[in-house]
């Protein structure tokens, strides 16, 4: 993923998941500044310990790991302090400082399961990478449902299909494309339909708890939920208009004007499936 394109995906995300959280729940600051104080003891590793303590002595090797605290945690200190939250954000200063003197956590291998057994790696991989995410947005999910708050409920809808996207961005190895033995037109089908099958498989479940919850907005869920599966396939033939380059600045920006300017979606869609074929085609025949 090109760096500014995950820059601005990332501070997209965190600005909106903020907004929800301190416009739409109860106690916003609190999971701020818990989610803050999370992020702190995920930074305190021990081989992180050990490389810092193997070139700096321990005064430098405080002084590196309060500066990468309060680097991580400003995000968090700024929301909170643009919310008049300030107790909740002063106290992310001493936090910080306490963080770097408790003893360094050791790296657990933990393999998570996931539903994509009989989808090629993309989910499989994603779901474990963005496996705290996922987890954030169906929390945020179930405190629309428990607060009767449409809104706040369907728009886990558009960010898990966000977090499919993230699945799909990265180009795969041209070995890999080939263990597929597929001509071009079958592999881009193949494509398509498995980052279908992982969005429904993400999203399922807040669906029909959606249309429990809130039958009589039937249409409203259907129609976002269909949304965020047109742009999905719109992002897996940008992907291969590049193949095996990533995707650049120039594709960034048609997907950009694509969200913004739906109807251009009828000129980039036949647009790059014919782009992406031709690409894929030198390659697999």
């Amino acid at each position: 993923m090109h760096p500014v394109v995950a820059i601005v995906m990332a501070v997209s995300f965190f600005v909106g998941a903020s907004w929800l959280v301190m416009e739409q729940m109860d106690g916003g600051e609190w999971i701020m500044a818990s989610l803050a104080a999370v992020l702190a003891f995920s930074l305190n590793t021990a081989s992180k310990q050990e490389l810092l303590l193997s070139i700096f002595n321990h005064r430098k090797y405080y002084q590196i790991r309060w500066i990468e605290n309060m680097v991580g945690l400003l995000p968090f200190l700024l929301v909170l302090l643009s919310y008049q939250a300030y107790w909740f954000g002063l106290m992310l200063v001493p936090l910080a400082t306490l963080m770097i003197f408790l003893p360094a956590r050791s790296k657990v291998s933990l393999v998570i399961p996931t539903p994509f057994g009989r989808i090629p790696f993309e989910p499989i991989v994603g779901f474990r990478r963005w496996f705290i995410a996922i987890g954030l947005i169906y929390f945020v999910f179930v405190m629309g449902i428990r607060s009767e708050n449409f809104n706040l409920a369907v728009v886990a809808l558009p960010l898990l299909a966000l977090l499919t996207m993230a699945f799909y961005y990265e180009p795969e190895e041209e070995q890999i494309v080939w263990n597929y033995r597929l001509g071009y037109k079958s592999f881009i089908r193949r494509k398509l339909v498995n980052s279908l099958v992982t969005y429904f498989l993400l999203s399922s479940a807040a669906v029909i708890l959606l249309l429990v919850f809130h039958l009589d907005s039937l249409l409203v869920v259907l129609v976002v939920w269909f949304v965020g599966m047109v742009y999905l396939q719109l992002l897996i033939l940008t992907k291969y208009t590049v193949y095996p380059n990533e995707i650049g600045i120039s594709q960034a920006i048609y997907l950009a004007i694509a969200l913004w300017l739906p109807v251009s979606l009828f000129y980039f869609f036949p647009a790059f499936n014919k782009q992406a074929r031709t690409q894929l085609k030198g390659l697999l025949e």
